[in-house]
């Protein structure tokens, strides 16, 4: 038996190891392996006061930011029995689209497509891919000035707090966000017809897909969650459907649905959502449902210029109705919340118990990181068996294979229930 260790995959958040085991061309074992020291941010959480949970949930990680704190921030309402308004969730929907789009054109561009063309980094293929280069640069910095507009920072946002906004949104916020995707919304359609054009390998891995689903759009804030397979339940019903094992030396717990791995992300979210993906998406590719993993990649830039679209008409709707935050605060009597939102990598859950002084008493986040692990080396087990044994080979594939998630590794470090 011969043997393959990749001690460290790159061009990915976090650290994470993969141990392969071959048999000729057969594979008798992988092992993907995370070895981030426990964070326990649950435990930083409890015995905080609700109004300061954002702030410092979006701390969990440095690209999610946005959709921690608002996720968080949900979560905290649930516990009071607070429903969002309208122009609340419509605020926090734009501040989500483009901190979703951001980190789509990261994880596309600099982590993933120097795979596909042959070259070790983004900076690598800049003589060759001046325009594509320079236009991703494009695309980071308009979307993470949107982000600033509505949450007051490109990273951390300090706006967002359960029960309203900090500030007033006018027109010209509204001008001003719409201007700045505009501006990118050409660049972010050859993105989503860049990577429907690439060559993927069919590592493709018949399992269940987790996503949220409304019956409207591609929903991040609202929906059940729903499986491929047809399973569907509310977020409050979570631990009744998702088991979580903690599988010793690993920092981060396994997640399975019916005692099986499952898969969450953009492909999931395609999967599941695809009939309510904008007709100038769907134009690009539309062969839903898929299982291959790979096509993770296209998805996000299929969605990337959806979410776009969708937020051009919603901020050019907001300028006629300006946001005005509340004068009121939320009133605790003892309750316990979740909130099941879409980051960019897939499925996140915050769940609060909130005592009557409005001070977190329970925590408990899963990062979708966390959900893919046991999925992640399914896939390895499929996209690696069969092949040559090449040990060179082998890496380039199990590091494609991993990447094609957008793990953030650092976000899934959580160990144990506080």
């Amino acid at each position: 038996m011969k043997k393959v260790d990749v001690p460290l995959v790159t061009r990915v958040e976090g650290h994470g190891h993969v141990n392969i085991r071959m048999d000729g061309n057969r594979v008798r074992d992988v092992s993907f392996g995370i070895h981030e020291g426990p964070r326990y941010f649950e435990g930083i959480l409890v015995g905080r006061r609700w109004d300061e949970i954002p702030e410092l949930a979006a701390r969990i990680c440095g690209i999610c930011t946005v959709i921690h704190s608002v996720g968080s921030a949900m979560a905290i309402e649930d516990s009071a029995g607070f429903s969002p308004p309208e122009e609340l969730d419509k605020i926090r929907r734009l501040l989500t689209y483009s901190a979703h789009i951001q980190s789509h054109v990261l994880h596309l561009y600099f982590l993933t497509w120097p795979d596909y063309v042959g070259k070790q980094s983004a900076l690598h293929a800049y003589p060759e891919y001046k325009e594509l280069v320079r236009s991703a640069f494009r695309m980071k910095e308009k979307s993470n000035e949107m982000t600033e507009i509505i949450g007051g920072r490109m990273v951390h946002p300090c706006t967002v707090l359960p029960g309203k906004m900090t500030k007033s949104f006018e027109k010209k916020d509204m001008k001003a966000y719409t201007d700045r995707m505009r501006s990118i919304l050409n660049e972010l359609r050859f993105t989503a017809e860049v990577f429907a054009d690439l060559e993927y390998p069919d590592v493709e891995v018949p399992s269940e897909h987790l996503a949220l689903y409304g019956g409207k759009n591609v929903p991040l804030l609202h929906g059940e969650l729903k499986c491929t397979g047809g399973l569907s339940f509310p977020a409050r019903k979570y631990t009744g459907h998702i088991e979580e094992r903690v599988v010793p030396p690993n920092t981060t717990k396994r997640s399975y649905i019916k005692d099986k791995g499952f898969m969450v992300g953009a492909l999931p979210r395609l999967n599941i959502n695809h009939k309510h993906l904008r007709k100038e998406a769907r134009e690009i590719w539309d062969s839903f449902p898929s299982f291959n993993i790979h096509h993770n990649n296209l998805a996000q830039g299929l969605e990337s210029y959806h979410y776009a679209l969708e937020a051009i008409d919603m901020a050019e709707e907001l300028m006629e109705r300006p946001y005005v935050p509340s004068k009121e605060n939320l009133v605790f009597d003892g309750g316990e919340g979740v909130s099941a939102v879409e980051a960019p990598r897939g499925i996140l859950i915050h769940h609060y118990r909130v005592g009557k002084s409005g001070k977190v008493e329970y925590a408990n986040i899963i990062t979708p990181t966390a959900f893919n692990f046991e999925h992640v080396e399914m896939a390895l087990k499929k996209g690696l068996n069969g092949k040559e044994f090449d040990e060179n080979l082998l890496r380039f594939e199990a590091e494609r294979i991993i990447r094609a998630y957008d793990p953030c590794i650092s976000c899934s470090a959580h160990i144990v229930r506080v």
